[in-house]
């Protein structure tokens, strides 16, 4: 196995852990309404994150596509260019998902919970996660241009350091105020090892290639992948804030740990996948279509069945402890809700295996079905959760969730009879 997929996957697997234990936290030390706004956070926070409209992804891709003899300078030009964009837009997007926030949040705790202070921990939250965007694009740069084990071996500690202090406030009594800390020490951890150890991974990249033009080779590719990660944010994400406004914090705080479940899978399992984007890109940018073929469908296969097994891992365990009535698994959805979200993280891990070798090419066929599929599940969940309750959305969930599967196949069988086009033409 790859040095970059063991990384990748001890990463991914330690946020997992913290995930869970920081879920035991949240139900042991949070009240009902509080783990509701918790999952909120999270959810708005995910959205600023993506805000960067796919500059991460497009930096990856593009580096791994620079890194080559000759393009130093262009790299240099990309590099430059990409940092001052980042920062702007993540300056807007602090500014819009902070009143966003607040909205939401006062739509429901302002007039049922007056007593509860939450504005002051959500301003903290917003404002560490958008400094830790600012120093998170120069991993993405790392990983495409210098080194993937590299980059994720940063993104192992981060995690790992991050977490014992989400735990440790957690425990400690800071209530909402533990997001804050959490994604400040991802800041300062990331910031402080760019600053000290800056000479382990920097190279000199020569002078600037001012012929280097983003709107022309970077844009084309990274608009589509923006609109697929803020769709990505519907899909995944949207459901928290739209429970709380519809049916209070409590049924959200419910909801949203169940789906806090279905999301901690998602990220372990498909971090195998996405550890393998830059190699997709490099042997795509060589025409080594064979080679891209060979490694795919190993992983492919492999991954989703480990998806598959952790998820009924999690579905016994859960129903475990409720026949045991076990103390707090009221704080869960239902057995059956839940059991449906974790189906859903398996489909979701397949998808995820194709669309990234399919974006590896820097353009993203799957982007029309995917801005379809994110506003008619928003729709849905939505007349759901409006008349219906937690096990109808799972269910609408799933069911439109089913269909990515044949397209993204679908997608890449035509991706691959193009390339063996190209291997199978004569040479000039």
């Amino acid at each position: 196995m790859r040095p970059e997929v063991i990384l990748a996957l001890l990463t991914r697997g330690t946020q997992g852990l913290v995930l869970l234990a920081a879920a035991i936290c949240v139900v042991w030390r949070l009240n009902a309404v509080e783990q509701g706004v918790f999952f909120v956070y999270i959810s708005l926070g995910a959205l600023l994150q993506l805000s960067d409209f796919g500059l991460a992804y497009a930096s990856l891709q593009t580096a791994s596509h620079l890194a080559v003899p000759g393009g130093e300078g262009s790299f240099a030009r990309f590099r430059q260019k990409a940092h001052r964009l980042n920062f702007a837009i993540m300056l807007g997007a602090v500014v819009l998902v902070g009143a966003l926030g607040g909205l939401i949040l006062s739509s429901r705790l302002n007039a049922e919970h007056p007593g509860m202070h939450w504005a002051a921990s959500w301003a903290a939250f917003i404002f560490a996660v958008f400094l830790t965007q600012l120093v998170s694009l120069e991993l993405a740069l790392i990983e495409g241009g210098r080194s993937p084990p590299l980059a994720w071996s940063i993104r192992f500690f981060q995690e790992l350091v991050s977490g014992v202090v989400l735990i440790g406030v957690l425990i400690g009594g800071a209530g909402l105020w533990s997001l804050a800390a959490y994604w400040a020490t991802r800041f300062g951890f990331t910031a402080l090892w760019l600053s000290v150890a800056r000479s382990a991974f920097h190279q000199p990249y020569g002078p600037a290639d001012t012929t280097f033009n983003w709107r022309k080779e970077v844009w084309p590719f990274q608009w589509k992948i923006g609109l697929s990660i803020l769709c990505g944010f519907l899909i995944f994400q949207a459901f928290n804030p739209i429970v709380l406004v519809e049916q209070g914090p409590v049924i959200a705080g419910q909801f949203g740990m169940s789906l806090a479940l279905m999301n901690m899978l998602i990220v372990v399992t498909t971090a195998w996948p996405l550890s393998q984007a830059a190699r997709y890109g490099g042997l795509i940018q060589r025409e080594q279509f064979g080679e891209l073929r060979r490694v795919f469908w190993p992983m492919c296969i492999a991954s989703s069945l480990i998806s598959g097994l952790a998820a009924l891992a999690l579905f016994l365990a859960l129903t475990w402890t409720t026949e045991h009535k076990l103390q707090y698994v009221d704080r869960f959805a239902d057995t059956v809700t839940t059991g449906i979200l974790l189906a859903t993280a398996v489909v979701h891990h397949i998808t995820h295996c194709f669309s990234v070798v399919l974006r590896a090419e820097r353009r993203d066929p799957t982007l029309p079905f995917t801005v379809i599929g994110s506003v008619a599940l928003v729709v849905v969940i939505w007349l759901c959760a409006r008349y219906g309750g937690p096990r109808d959305i799972a269910l609408a969930n799933l069911a439109l969730t089913i269909p990515g599967i044949p397209i993204v196949i679908f997608l890449y069988w035509r991706r691959r009879a193009r390339w063996m086009a190209v291997l199978e033409a004569p040479s000039p």
